[in-house]
């Protein structure tokens, strides 16, 4: 994606969105419903990659820490996602320029 004045740091799309559940086999099997596959699974986390396509899905169950707390406070829910830019570094700059 170029970067543009309508587009300024070169968005192009989501590189995951990152889920959590206090039910995470539902969630999962709500994820393969949607023919999604499981595609990795983190080293030494409590957290799996799900795929189709481009599309990156994550399931993060992990027990403690923030996304322990978030899932504590909202139930299944987005917790995270990355977006896919031109160039990292300017849309960074960028973001802390606009006061992020």
């Amino acid at each position: 994606m170029t970067i543009t004045a309508n587009n300024p740091i070169g968005l192009d799309g989501f590189e995951f969105v990152e889920f959590t559940s206090p039910d995470p086999a539902r969630m999962v099997e709500l994820i393969v419903q949607l023919g999604f596959t499981a595609y990795a699974k983190h080293p030494t986390k409590n957290l799996v990659r799900y795929k189709q396509g481009r599309i990156n899905l994550l399931v993060n169950q992990e027990a403690d820490g923030q996304v322990a707390a978030f899932r504590a406070a909202h139930g299944p829910s987005a917790n995270g996602m990355a977006f896919r830019v031109a160039d990292a570094k300017a849309a960074y700059e960028l973001a802390l320029s606009r006061g992020a």
